[in-house]
């Protein structure tokens, strides 16, 4: 071996030998003996051959498994309705709850069916415990549009129509259910008023955005719609509402938002309207000292001080809702403004239905804001007839 090949290999040895050090391999054991290139440097080197593993080392037959992915996080509970308007409320004594069904979550001012279904949010249910304070989502709903609901003191049973369909609601499966009439009212129809009669049996449908003036009327048990023929109706209109009074067994109707070309006589504005189903009558009924007239607003009757309770609304070229509650008394013909320290802020399309059992009234939703600035609103509130009181129901001050 020349000089420089023996230098070549002292240099590749002493950087191995380092990089065993830095390893964390024993230092060499120093002796006297020179070190050299030949001892360094085996004349022969045996071949390294294949080295078995002990007896009880296993040998892996498999791959191993892939390591797993941290799971997808969850959506959390909603525990509020989302903000909504156009929906469907009623209270069911047989379970003590006040339901609330689907609905949009923004304004809608015009005739809409199915290029609006796919924009709607709010296809689930509520039921709501007003003396337990308890607010549960149900289910998911598939989504009927427009629709208005009434509780059928005699079926036990909530009957829904709108815009096309008449629905009996399955409580045990939580879902709409087609009854499929051999008539029903005019299709596509919105916005109209719906009314249950608990003396005759009878839900009571009138008006609608179509310009409807025709009065019609449902019998559960014969599952039949019957187009009423009265010799003086209400001129048509959209936008009202109508509440049962049990006392004088009396749907009365008020307001509504104009149809047509021609408007409202300021005589027609003032008139409260009262039907007996069992005359087939409308009885026009003057009035004065009212609220102004107005659209979009909701009438509930509270029996015990034989009241209809009017909140919100909007009078036409108003800018703001209105947000003032009133009350009016059929036997006497009177209108009295209330006056509560709180109560909710201006709309219009809500919705407010009489719990019987807590004996309050309980309003949901609708449109809020101004003309010029509509929001659709998730507020709850509850009115108190008695005390002629209202009182916000908030997410925090839920019991669980």
């Amino acid at each position: 071996m020349n000089m420089e090949n023996r230098l070549a290999v002292l240099l590749s040895m002493t950087v191995a030998l380092l990089l065993l050090v830095a390893c964390g391999a024993p230092e060499p054991v120093a002796t006297d003996q020179p070190i050299t290139a030949d001892t360094l440097l085996p004349a022969s080197t045996p071949a390294v051959t294949g080295t078995a593993l002990p007896a009880d080392t296993p040998i892996p037959t498999e791959p191993l498994p892939p390591l797993a992915e941290p799971p997808e996080p969850q959506p959390e509970e909603q525990i509020w309705p989302t903000k909504r308007a156009s929906f469907a409320m009623v209270y069911h004594p047989q379970i003590d709850r006040v339901l609330l069904f689907c609905g949009y979550d923004e304004p809608i001012k015009f005739l809409a069916w199915q290029p609006e279904m796919e924009h709607m949010k709010a296809r689930d249910e509520w039921a709501y415990d007003v003396d337990a304070n308890r607010l549960e989502r149900w289910t998911d709903l598939p989504s009927v549009m427009y629709q208005q609901v009434v509780y059928d003191s005699q079926a036990q049973d909530l009957i829904s129509f709108g815009p096309e369909n008449t629905r009996v609601y399955n409580l045990a499966t939580k879902t709409w259910e087609k009854r499929n009439p051999a008539q029903e009212p005019p299709p596509l129809n919105v916005r109209f008023a719906l009314a249950y009669d608990s003396q005759s049996d009878r839900t009571i449908l009138h008006g609608g955005e179509l310009e409807d003036d025709e009065t019609w009327a449902y019998d559960y048990e014969s599952n039949t719609w019957e187009e009423m023929t009265p010799a003086v109706s209400p001129e048509g209109r959209w936008g009202h509402a109508m509440a049962y009074d049990a006392e004088s067994d009396r749907i009365i109707m008020w307001g509504a938002n104009e149809v047509g070309e021609i408007p409202m006589s300021e005589e027609e504005k003032a008139t409260i309207w009262a039907y007996d189903y069992d005359t087939n009558t409308w009885a026009a009924i003057a009035s004065t000292g009212g609220p102004s007239y107005r659209g979009g607003h909701t009438m509930v009757y509270h029996p015990d001080t034989d009241r209809i309770i009017l909140f919100g609304g909007h009078s036409q070229g108003d800018v703001y809702f209105s947000d003032e509650t009133w009350a009016y008394d059929y036997n006497s013909n009177t209108w009295t403004q209330l006056h509560p320290a709180n109560h909710p802020s201006g709309r219009w399309f809500h919705y407010m239905v009489y719990d019987e059992a807590a004996d309050k009234m309980v309003l949901f939703g609708g449109i809020a804001g101004n003309w010029l600035k509509e929001e659709v609103n998730d507020e709850m509130w509850i009115f108190d007839p008695v005390l002629d009181d209202w009182s916000q129901v908030t997410p925090d001050s839920l019991n669980p």
